[in-house]
């Protein structure tokens, strides 16, 4: 790799088979670090089990065989340990101390390093001990059945999803919070542990609901029985009390030849274009629809989609793409499967596939670079590495020398952010929660997502953790004015603004760069700044399409010969709810903003030079499915779930109790023996099941077998059973993951739940920090009100209360009158 974001920094990865920790050390590596992967002699199982996987999150990296087993290979790591930077710990609790490599002996012959280890929980807690495969994990924690009321799929009871939600999250708080402990560092001299979990990782996809669960049972200052304040203030109603009727999936629309769209509408101007599209004109006249994609009654909304689904049901997708593609508001995207993605032609424009020659494969088209970046381009110049393969050891690092303090990992870091809705915004919302002061500029009507989802301020109560935000109209110079004031001092400005729109608000690269050279300016949009489908909108549901996420979940239900012959109507009543895949289009972006920034100003505070960075969310969404958006001869498929969604074989799937549900997971010979004798029920010890080919040649029989065996105790009972002997069974949470996060004693305890005060809805429980840091920890701090800070902010820049007080008049700025509210000052 050939970039400078992280050239010079060393990197040790250590723990077989954590796509987490490989995914944090592929970004490491394509940032320019120099990676050194520990593996077994006998290889990372990775190579073996998700070799298309291995590939990719291994590219670039240099490999070395060390088997830790042995005193001399632990002296080997123990070594290695104290020429890195960063040391990447992706085993199971316990294990790294097995091995004497745990973060505490490290560190002390170490002081400046910077340790991260990967986890499923955290390793202080109760659930410490559960190993971290990505289905226990959303299994124990409620994200079998997402969202407030818990109700996913077609059917009751959880439902199986083959989606890295939880590991691409891990894997990205990994590599941000490693960066931040770095940035840390240049001014402690220190080093420090930090703790990444796949639980946490799987809380950017939790949009609003955590709030929303509270909000419906009445448990906030502000719900359904305690009426909001009248602040008097203008808000940009997008639903008020209307009905949307797609809040668990935008409108799947099925062609004539089998083909599934995505085509989520949030604003009236895109139902509107969609209507047209469609040549349903009728319906724009129709007071029924007037105010789509929100309505007056549950009917009429079922109506709408019903006319949707049949129209579109009578055209194949041929001929439907050009009409849908002439109108750029019309969020579309046919759901694929994640290889077909590299094909899009604005992932080629936009240089998002790479090809890169493997020594065992030959060429291997892949997902790109996380970002266009205009001072340090990332070049993906090396595959994964040859078992062994890798260049002398480095150079002991040498003592470094401040010793300085910082409350939080990024304290002095200043972001000004513009722009809408969820993917970039939460992105810098993560960054708030590693310490940077984060300036949200909103209209004066507020950012859409504050009243999206039917709820006043509701919708952006994620997005808006830990900002500052200031009302202000940028179509006004004398708003311009005030943003190139706070631009003047800030670290990085941050836009999702379709092309054109920075230039007319006067956010542009050129003119904001020309007050501030050091300036690290991110252009974050849908599709890109150029291209084909450069000004179309983009929406969480249409990135998960165009990425693979509904053909990763649904397998077969994603092909034309599942909808042959079949209705609109029985179409919306069978196959459409078996395509309800986790919608992780907006968390994907946010991961990846994450991932860009805090590398981007790695880069700035080591050579104090600013530079214009693109990161998109379609590039966003490619990088969570790079695992199987790759191409290459030889190629393995992925395994599929089952038809109805039980999870991949014998021995990675939910099987029904005596009471509730467990879910298990059992990948290699070590667990299996330790199954079968927890279990110890004769017929797992027969020939049939002797080894891993065994077992799969006759998963439909083990299937059967361990189904009754588990049918003989509850869930519960199965879990403290089996996780002590080594054995990754889970109870899972029938109810939804937002009630899970609320009601969860140990998930508080353990640091990945908190409580925060909202100027609006008064004390709330929200999700904890992204990582837990040993030395400068990260901060909690509740969502920004609707120009809460506008007068504070302004004064900060320097405004006298005369000017602030001129400005409020003229309508540039506005300032919430919100005062925060308790239940007992209500009476």
């Amino acid at each position: 790799m050939t970039s400078e974001l992280c050239a010079g920094l060393v990197v040790a990865e250590i723990g077989s088979g954590s796509a987490p920790a490989s995914l944090a050390g592929m970004l490491f590596a394509d940032a320019g670090a120099r990676v050194l992967k520990i593996e077994p002699p006998s290889g990372d199982r990775m190579r073996r089990e998700h070799p298309s996987g291995f590939l990719v999150w291994n590219r670039g990296k240099e490999s070395i065989t060390v088997d830790l087993h042995e005193p001399e290979g632990q002296a080997a790591a123990w070594d290695l340990a104290g020429r890195v930077d960063v040391v990447i710990e992706g085993f199971a609790t316990g294990v790294a101390a097995k091995f004497g490599l745990d973060e505490a002996r490290l560190r002390a012959a170490n002081p400046a390093l910077v340790y991260c280890s990967i986890k499923g929980f955290p390793s202080s807690s109760r659930y410490g001990a559960i190993k971290g495969y990505e289905a226990v994990v959303t299994a124990k924690t409620g994200w079998m059945n997402p969202g407030t009321g818990g109700k996913h799929g077609y059917r009751e009871g959880p439902i199986f999803s083959n989606v890295l939600t939880a590991s691409v999250g891990c894997g990205n708080f990994a590599f941000s919070g490693s960066l931040a402990a770095l940035l840390a560092r240049r001014i402690t001299g220190r080093g420090q542990f930090l703790e990444a979990t796949m639980a946490q990782g799987l809380t950017p996809a939790d949009y609003y609901g955590v709030h929303a669960w509270q909000w419906e049972r009445g448990m906030l200052a502000y719900g359904p029985d305690r009426p909001r304040p009248d602040t008097g203030e203008k808000t940009s109603e997008t639903s008020g009390s209307r009905v949307y009727p797609f809040s668990r999936s935008a409108p799947m629309l099925c062609s004539k030849d089998g083909r599934w769209v995505n085509t989520t509408q949030l604003l009236q101007p895109q139902a509107q274009a969609l209507l047209r599209a469609l040549q349903l004109d009728e319906m724009l006249t129709d007071h029924r629809f007037e105010a789509a994609p929100y309505f007056d009654s549950g009917e009429d909304a079922e109506e709408y989609v019903r006319r949707l689904a049949e129209r579109f049901r009578e055209r194949t997708i041929d001929e439907w793409m050009p009409r849908v593609l002439a109108e750029d508001s019309i969020a579309f995207e046919p759901q694929v499967f994640s290889e077909e993605a590299l094909d899009h032609p604005q992932a080629r424009h936009n240089g998002h596939v790479v090809t890169v020659r493997d020594d065992v494969v030959g060429p291997v088209e892949q997902v790109g670079p996380m970002g266009t970046y205009s001072a340090t381009p990332i070049t993906i110049g090396k595959s994964a590495p040859l078992l062994g393969g890798h260049d002398s050891l480095p150079a002991r690092l040498s003592a470094t020398r401040p010793s300085g303090s910082v409350a939080h990992p990024l304290s002095g870091i200043t972001v000004v952010e513009c722009g809408f809705f969820y993917a970039m915004p939460f992105g810098v919302a993560l960054l708030a929660a590693l310490g940077a002061r984060v300036i949200k500029v909103e209209p004066l009507t507020g950012d859409p997502i504050r009243n999206a989802f039917g709820i006043w301020e509701g919708g952006g109560t994620r997005t808006m953790e830990g900002k500052e935000s200031i009302c202000l109209d940028l179509t006004d110079p004398a708003g311009q004015a005030v943003l190139h004031r706070l631009v003047e001092t800030a670290d990085v400005f941050i836009t999702s603004y379709r092309p054109g729109a920075d230039a007319r608000l006067g956010v542009d690269h050129q003119t904001l760069a020309s007050l501030n050279p050091r300036l690290v300016y991110v252009q974050a949009p849908g599709y890109g700044q150029t291209g084909p489908y450069s000004r179309r909108a983009m929406f969480a549901g249409t990135a998960s399409a165009l990425a693979g996420s509904v053909g990763r979940h649904a397998g077969a239900w994603l092909s034309a010969e599942a909808s042959e012959g079949l209705s609109a109507f029985e179409l919306a009543v069978i196959v459409a709810p078996r395509l309800f895949a986790p919608t992780d289009g907006d968390s994907n972006q946010s991961l990846s903003i994450m991932s860009n920034l805090v590398a981007a100003l790695w880069h700035q505070a080591n050579t104090g030079r600013g530079q214009l960075i693109e990161a998109t969310m379609m590039n966003g969404n490619l990088w969570a499915y790079a695992d199987d958006a790759v191409r290459y001869a030889g190629k393995p498929q992925l395994r599929v779930s089952d038809a109805e969604f039980h999870g991949i074989g014998a021995l990675y799937r939910l099987y029904e109790a005596a009471s509730g549900s467990v879910f298990i997971a059992v990948t290699t010979d070590r667990e299996w023996a330790a199954l079968s004798a927890a279990i110890d029920v004769a017929e797992l010890r027969s020939e049939r099941f002797a080894t891993a080919a065994d077992r799969s040649g006759n998963d439909d029989e083990l299937t059967s077998l361990l189904g009754g065996v588990f049918t003989r105790r509850p869930a519960s009972e199965w879990e403290a059973m089996l996780v002590p002997a080594g054995i990754a069974c889970v109870e899972v949470f029938e109810k939804s993951a937002s009630e899970f996060t609320n009601t969860d004693a140990e998930m508080r305890r353990a640091g990945l739940v908190s409580e925060v005060d909202h100027a609006l809805f008064g004390r709330m429980t929200s999700h904890g920090p992204p990582v837990r840091f040993s030395d400068a920890p990260a901060r909690v701090a509740p969502a920004a009100a609707m120009g809460q800070h506008t007068r504070h902010i302004l004064a900060t820049a320097g405004y006298t209360p005369e000017q602030i007080a001129e400005l409020e008049a003229k309508a540039v700025v506005a300032q919430s009158s919100l005062v925060y509210r308790t239940r007992e000052d209500e009476g």
